[in-house]
């Protein structure tokens, strides 16, 4: 087992954290029984509960020597990003999940990004180059990034929207092999993800194949679940 993922899971545990590993990690680790070679962080989500609760997961990330970086939503934590002092380590990234409006999905906003046609120009370039180190320089929020706080969304990218069936999660379980939490039905959260997981693909891309990300804003399909 990778001794990485072993130790953040334990200071999700000591967090009380209720998380899983997910998405290329879940998938490597279930299929291959190891990290895939091509996947360059740790997937982890976990249902978002508190902002005290992302507190201390993030002071027990910080004090093992990580920076952490939370993203935000019109003001609503939905990613922490943890980059490690320890350049053989990987990026951890945790995708926070909340219940839709009818509590049948789990939600996390994913962002992605506006069709180069757009960008590629120059005002398009000096338009995101104005907004990623002038505007967002003046939004920190606890010594952590809040780039995406309030009305703030850099022009370059757009949200789309994790949306996960809520029983395919359930209540969590070890994984008799692993000995890590994962969903309660991890091989059908699996195919959700990847299809015909047991096979390996070549050129799947998530923007384009993962069945799990509508390219919806979450306050679309929000208004729609009620």
């Amino acid at each position: 087992m990778n001794p990485q993922l072993s130790r953040v899971c334990e200071l999700l545990d000591e967090a009380g954290a209720d998380y899983w590993i997910d998405f290329g990690t879940l998938l490597g680790l279930v299929r291959e029984g190891r990290l895939l070679a091509s996947d360059g962080d740790l997937d982890i989500s976990a249902r978002f509960e508190s902002e005290d609760g992302l507190d201390r997961i993030a002071d027990l990330l910080e004090a093992e020597g990580y920076r952490v970086k939370i993203d935000y939503f019109h003001g609503l934590p939905y990613k922490l990003k943890a980059k490690a002092a320890n350049e053989t380590d990987l990026p951890v990234d945790v995708d926070l999940f909340r219940p839709s409006t009818d509590g049948l999905h789990l939600w996390c906003p994913q962002l992605m990004p506006v069709s180069s046609k757009s960008f590629g120009t120059w005002p398009g370039k000096l338009l995101h180059f104005a907004y990623k180190h002038v505007i967002t320089a003046a939004v920190v929020r606890r010594g952590r990034s809040n780039r995406y706080g309030g009305r703030l969304v850099d022009p370059a990218f757009r949200f789309s929207t994790w949306w996960i069936p809520a029983d395919q999660i359930g209540e969590t379980v070890v994984h008799p092999t692993l000995g890590l939490r994962v969903p309660a039905d991890v091989e059908r959260h699996l195919t959700l993800h990847y299809g015909d997981w047991r096979v390996p693909k070549t050129g799947w891309l998530f923007q384009r194949d993962d069945k799990s990300l509508c390219h919806q804003d979450p306050n679309e399909l929000l208004s729609a679940s009620r």
